[in-house]
């Protein structure tokens, strides 16, 4: 009777084992990790920033300032030297163009003269103008061709006091420097008065390099009355 029990146990013990070991789940060493602990990556929800191309850069071309020519009154020959050169100076610190003025260059009123000095240049603007002195005061004016078609972007005139041309040169180099294409300034342009004149000097942006102030003088020789 012992024997039977003793049997019976162990058999019972036997297939309890065997049942244990059929609810483990057999793994493999390389096996998958399960469905559910796989992170699948999923496209995000957030919209695409579009980036902005930067904008180009405007090539400036090449600017041909002519003496003044001055065409009746009283005998101010030194003013002819004395605007291109001013006007050299402001559109070279105000503009991305080259500008060149030749002193030894003739002054010229004549569009048609103005032209072929901008083509032997190999200029792409021109800029030239006259001057009349009557007692005390001056008067400015001239205008800015476009070499290759020889015609003219804009005019520009000045009047005021023969003794303070500063004021009138300011107000030429802006007038000028409005007629230039887009993209060729580097200031922002003084407002325009009543007389359709810029009034003021140009302003200077806030992203523009330093500038060195102007320090103006004449190497000229004045007049003397007596």
């Amino acid at each position: 009777m012992r024997h039977i029990t003793l049997a019976l146990t162990i058999s019972m013990l036997w297939v309890g084992a065997t049942l244990r070991a059929a609810d483990i789940p057999a793994t493999q060493p390389d096996a998958p990790p399960p469905a559910e602990l796989v992170k699948v990556p999923t496209p995000s929800t957030a919209p695409a920033v579009e980036q902005s191309p930067a904008p180009a850069r405007v090539e400036a071309g090449s600017i041909l300032v002519l003496p003044f020519a001055q065409t009746m009154g009283a005998n101010y020959p030194w003013m002819s030297l004395a605007l291109q050169q001013d006007l050299q100076l402001e559109l070279s610190r105000s503009s991305r163009a080259k500008v060149e003025a030749p002193s030894a260059m003739v002054a010229t009123a004549d569009k048609n003269a103005a032209v072929k000095a901008g083509l032997d240049s190999h200029a792409t603007l021109v800029v030239y103008g006259q001057y009349q002195v009557t007692g005390d005061q001056i008067h400015i004016s001239g205008s800015v061709i476009d070499v290759a078609t020889a015609k003219p972007t804009g005019v520009f005139a000045a009047t005021g006091s023969v003794n303070n041309v500063f004021p009138l040169e300011d107000s030429i180099a802006g007038q000028v420097l409005r007629e230039l294409p887009a993209g060729w300034t580097t200031v922002a342009l003084p407002p325009v008065n009543g007389s359709g004149e810029a009034s003021g000097e140009p302003a200077i942006q806030p992203n523009s390099p330093p500038t060195v102030p102007t320090i103006r003088y004449y190497s000229y020789t004045y007049p003397t009355y007596t």
